[in-house]
């Protein structure tokens, strides 16, 4: 059984070079010589899932979990692309952490993936300087608790935000801000961003 878009079916889906090449609902398809056939009567055939907000420890804490291990867990659990939280050892607050963690994520990492840069009080610099970057998927904005300098709570820093409003709205058609459920931050963030037609999501407690 296949789960697609609209609906559950039987059929047939064919993989070429690692891609899906073809999908026949009802199946019909015919084995090609030489290709590699899996009965997958009685089971079913999920697209890969999305983990959009993981916390590696890699760099910094590879003991705990590092890229390739924590992405080998996701493959294994049906995740098939992962988006890494910056609070890592160093905090990736700026364009050259991210390169190391991309460049890392190149060689371990066993699945599509992703990276978060940290904002900080003083780095709007730094975030500007990742648009359209490869690899980098939003700006991180911990407005509870974190690790380093990755605190941005309070309405001055946030309204810094606003004042380069349009270099935002560029890097968001790309990227997207995410902000830990922190109520009375994020009621802040909400009414400085939302005004400004800058999606924003909240995520775990």
């Amino acid at each position: 059984m296949m789960v697609l878009p609209h609906g559950i079916v039987e059929g047939d889906l064919r993989v070429t070079d690692g891609l899906i090449k073809t999908i026949a609902p009802q199946g019909g398809l015919q084995p090609r010589v030489g290709e590699l056939v899996i009965d997958g009567t009685g089971l079913h055939l999920l697209p890969g899932a999305i983990d959009p907000h993981v916390h590696f420890r890699d760099p910094g804490h590879p003991e705990k979990e590092d890229l390739e291990s924590g992405s080998r867990a996701a493959a294994a659990g049906g995740i098939t692309s992962f988006l890494d939280m910056p609070n890592t050892l160093p905090n990736a607050t700026n364009r050259t952490a991210l390169e190391a963690k991309i460049a890392s994520a190149s060689k371990k990492a066993v699945t599509h993936h992703g990276f978060f840069i940290g904002a900080t009080t003083n780095n709007v610099p730094d975030l500007q300087s990742v648009e359209g970057m490869d690899g980098v998927c939003g700006i991180k904005i911990f407005m509870g608790s974190s690790t380093g300098d990755l605190l941005v709570h309070e309405q001055k820093h946030l309204r810094t935000f606003l004042q380069i409003r349009e270099a935002l709205l560029q890097l968001m058609q790309k990227m997207r801000i995410d902000c830990n459920r922190e109520f009375q931050s994020l009621n802040i963030v909400q009414i400085l961003l939302r005004m400004q037609n800058i999606e924003i999501s909240s995520v775990h407690f």
